[in-house]
């Protein structure tokens, strides 16, 4: 790159073309009105309405569509709830039947400290071709296919032919959701339930 540079200055003086001339100063010392000023105040100025906006995202109706599973705090969308539960004229919505079942065995538990208690690992469930469920962290060399899998972090069973993420940390875990995911690559030791 130096060498195109000495080439090509070479070539201007050949041809006669004089240097251009350099300014004095390159960096501004002082504080000045320019373009990127106010590039800079429309900037902050849009990402306090965005922060704004999300503050306020209830009162817009931005979680409408969405609810908290009070059991293990997963976020439900609450067209597609697996379950949900009236107590007290309040209805809870839920991300599996294990966690319905929790909290109607216990609603005030949950209802005062929600999210607060994850799911112990399901029962071992026969599935077509293995004898028991496995954890969501296979052993490695163990060929999960066509098996089902106990997500680490919530306890749901999880296909392992169609998880909804998976993650390799040191071997291949998988989860129910990217939500799952996330929290687990988070903190891998404290939310694994497994």
């Amino acid at each position: 790159m130096s060498v195109s540079g000495l080439v090509v200055d070479l070539l201007f003086r050949a041809a006669g073309i004089p240097a251009p001339a350099r300014p004095a100063e390159i960096a501004h010392t002082s504080f000045e009105w320019n373009y990127t000023t106010w590039l800079n105040i429309i900037a902050i100025a849009v990402a306090a309405v965005v922060y704004w906006l999300y503050r306020n995202r209830e009162r817009f109706g931005g979680m409408e569509k969405y609810a908290k599973d009070p059991v293990c705090g997963m976020q439900v969308e609450r067209a597609h709830a697996p379950a949900a539960h009236t107590h007290a004229g309040t209805t809870y919505y839920f991300c599996s039947d294990r966690c319905h079942e929790k909290f109607v065995t216990d609603p005030e538990k949950y209802i005062n400290q929600p999210g607060t208690e994850p799911m112990p690992p399901s029962a071992p469930e026969p599935t077509a071709g293995r004898d028991e469920e496995s954890s969501g962290t296979p052993e490695k060399g163990s060929s999960l296919a066509a098996g089902t899998v106990t997500d680490p972090v919530c306890g749901m069973s999880v296909d392992t032919a169609n998880p909804g993420a998976t993650l390799v940390h040191g071997r291949t875990c998988y989860f129910c959701s990217e939500g799952c995911r996330d929290a687990f690559a988070a903190d891998p030791a404290g939310s694994s339930r497994t």
